[in-house]
């Protein structure tokens, strides 16, 4: 079990990290980064409200030349609306890779700041950790951690469904839908981590061991890693929005001009971008006080495939567990797994 972080240890890793200079240098690359993606973000946002609005007038056009016997002229137009929805779609998921793989080398490169006080996290930089990025891995973490929350999530979906207008069943299932998810976010949130400092065993595995691995990691951290992160995440985001909503409306009211909200709006979000080093400080500098309190290769070695297997030196026919290697439950999973291929 890991050692709890006190929290003068970690906001002294913190100042450290982002003192000298190193949150100025670093602010505006994610400043821009993220704005641009956003940007991106609200681009598609447009690009799917005109995509709905042909959708619509498409599917009215088709029924109208269905109802006067022009049925040659409903196959283009359901051909033309599907390439508009496959091209969406394609632009939706080449956004959304690249946020993820952006955030992950600013995340990276935050990390070797830590490591290195001299280096500088500068739009090159960050650049140049985006381009030596493995981004097949990291996508594959985060899509392995989307699908396990959505099965965690999936029974009471199911059960809200059959809830009929009982609201207070909807809402209990409301509840326990956002606590799961937060309780599995808490639990998956060292994957990134973990990848980066046991990529080396990772060739040619399973995604989806990192994730585990990010599970078994936080045990016993869980209510630690808990109140750090409403302190450093939650809180900030949460008073800067509640000031936004307050002040909006107030200025509404008292008769404020259409552009006030927007600029607000606007703040708001700068804002928050601002904060972002401190973010991906804190997820660095916690999981560097906690991870040499235990060895992270020992996270997933009974479910990593053994390489001789992988590079096809030997099969699971003639593949025996050496002591030295395989601890005990690594041997009882290679155990079934020899059982069921030899089946």
């Amino acid at each position: 079990m890991n050692n709890q972080v006190s929290f003068k240890k970690l906001r002294a890793t913190m100042k450290e990290t982002l003192g000298n200079g190193g949150y100025k240098k670093s602010v505006l690359a994610m400043v821009v980064i993220n704005l641009l993606l956003l940007v991106a973000y609200l681009v598609m946002a447009w690009a799917m409200m005109v995509m709905s609005r042909y959708t619509l007038m498409t599917l009215m056009s088709s029924m109208q030349y269905l109802m006067m016997g022009m049925g040659a002229y409903v196959l283009p137009s359901i051909m033309m609306m599907l390439l508009v929805v496959l091209v969406l779609f394609g632009l939706l998921v080449v956004v959304y890779l690249l946020g993820v793989s952006a955030n992950t080398a600013m995340l990276y490169a935050i990390q070797d700041l830590q490591a290195d006080h001299t280096k500088v996290v500068n739009f090159k930089a960050v650049m140049e950790m985006f381009g030596n990025l493995n981004k097949s891995q990291v996508i594959r973490v985060v899509l392995y951690q989307g699908l396990f929350m959505w099965l965690w999530t999936l029974p009471f979906n199911l059960l809200d469904n059959f809830a009929g207008n009982n609201m207070v069943i909807k809402w209990t299932l409301t509840a326990l839908t956002y606590l799961v998810l937060i309780w599995k976010e808490l639990q998956y949130s060292q994957s990134l981590l973990i990848l980066r400092a046991q990529r080396a065993s990772l060739v040619g595995q399973s995604m989806r061991h990192v994730v585990t691995a990010s599970k078994r990691y936080m045990q016993g951290l869980m209510w630690n890693y808990l109140g750090y992160a409403l302190l450093y995440l939650g809180l900030p985001v949460a008073v800067l929005t509640a000031l936004a909503v307050e002040s909006g409306v107030g200025l509404t009211q008292v008769g404020a001009p259409a552009w006030v909200v927007p600029t607000i709006l606007v703040v708001l979000v700068i804002l928050c971008l601002l904060y972002v080093p401190v973010m991906l400080t804190f997820q660095v500098s916690y999981f560097n006080l906690t991870k040499s309190s235990l060895k992270l290769d020992q996270l997933m070695v009974d479910r990593l495939v053994p390489m001789v297997i992988l590079t096809g030196e030997q099969t699971w026919d003639t593949y025996q567990p050496q002591n030295d290697d395989a601890p005990s439950k690594k041997r009882k999973l290679f155990a079934r797994k020899l059982t069921a291929h030899r089946k």
